[in-house]
């Protein structure tokens, strides 16, 4: 399950854009940059480049390290 930021998941102090959200919502399923370029009509530069300022934000170096928190925070 996905959520969007709320007044709640703000409080616990991540906030990710819409685009951020649908791309952390397509990694935690399993798709790669390729796969998410496709599915949202964007370059892959485009992508890759969303995925490095979400690890910046959170302080990650991997996507599993960002999913594992997320799903910690309650995000996914």
């Amino acid at each position: 399950m996905f959520r969007y930021a709320d007044h709640a998941l703000l409080k616990i102090g991540y906030y990710f854009s819409e685009s951020a959200l649908e791309i952390i919502k397509l990694i935690s399923e399993g798709m790669d940059s390729r796969q998410i370029a496709g599915e949202l009509f964007v370059s892959v530069n485009t992508i890759n480049t969303h995925r490095r300022n979400i690890l910046k934000k959170i302080d990650k170096s991997t996507t599993h390290e960002l999913i594992i928190e997320l799903q910690g925070k309650g995000y996914l």
